[in-house]
């Protein structure tokens, strides 16, 4: 498929699911993959004959719901159940935060202060979550081109909508590779300075000069002027979490 798949690690605590946020929760997230063409190309039907036909599963439903059936709504419950049993690991800033001050290196809390300050990361990845589970155009839209995506606006129509994707959760950034919607990049650091030249802004082609539905990019992304040390720090203190 054209997107690439988002850590599931803080899914119990997200707003919505998927990049576009089609999906207000886990039970009605989980049925997509199985129905989709583009990953397992099922049918909901089949899914559930298939699930009823292997027997080690009856007394499993009989224990979870009270009786054997398998239908569709136990199954995303059940899928449902299992994505809310995770959780990002617990690692140096989750110490920190608890008290231990000492967790942090020099360069992992200049790395903290740049997060919030200079960087701008903050005004997007904030909360327990680093996400403000909002949803933002960077500019990786592809609008008219052979990659595009119109991302948030295939569920809400809303012309502001084009091209924006949710922020993910930053929590274990370090083992989520590729990053952004496309898995465009494949390493930290490329991200990194694509944030700190502001993002991409794309401009529109002669024949897209009267196109209300031209993205426009997000005014929270500009230059952050940052040296190649600091972007080390950030990326210091990402390893973090």
């Amino acid at each position: 498929g054209p997107r690439n798949a988002p850590s599931v690690a803080v899914a119990a605590w997200m707003d919505s699911l998927f990049w576009d946020g089609r999906s207000k929760t886990l039970e009605a997230q989980s049925l997509h993959p199985l129905v989709d063409p583009l990953e397992m190309a099922g049918s909901l039907d089949a899914v559930r004959g298939q699930v009823a036909a292997e027997a080690a599963y009856g007394p499993l439903f009989a224990a979870a719901f009270g009786d054997p059936e398998v239908t569709m709504p136990r199954v995303a419950q059940a899928l449902a159940a299992f994505q809310r049993s995770l959780k990002p690991a617990s690692g140096r800033w989750r110490r920190f935060i608890n008290g231990d001050r000492a967790a942090l290196t020099d360069q992992q809390l200049r790395g903290l202060h740049l997060f919030r300050t200079k960087a701008g990361c903050a005004n997007c990845h904030n909360g327990p979550l680093f996400t403000d589970q909002k949803f933002h155009n960077l500019g990786l839209h592809f609008y008219g081109r052979e990659l595009e995506d119109l991302g948030r606006y295939q569920v809400t129509g809303r012309p502001e909508d084009v091209g924006a994707f949710r922020t993910p959760s930053l929590l274990g950034v370090r083992k989520t590779a590729p990053y952004m919607h496309n898995g465009l990049f494949s390493e930290l650091d490329n991200v990194l300075r694509f944030y700190n030249a502001g993002g991409a802004n794309p401009r529109p082609r002669p024949d897209q000069a009267d196109d209300p539905l031209f993205p426009k990019t997000d005014p929270l992304l500009r230059r952050r002027e940052l040296t190649a040390e600091e972007r080390e720090d950030v990326a210091a203190f990402l390893g973090t979490l």
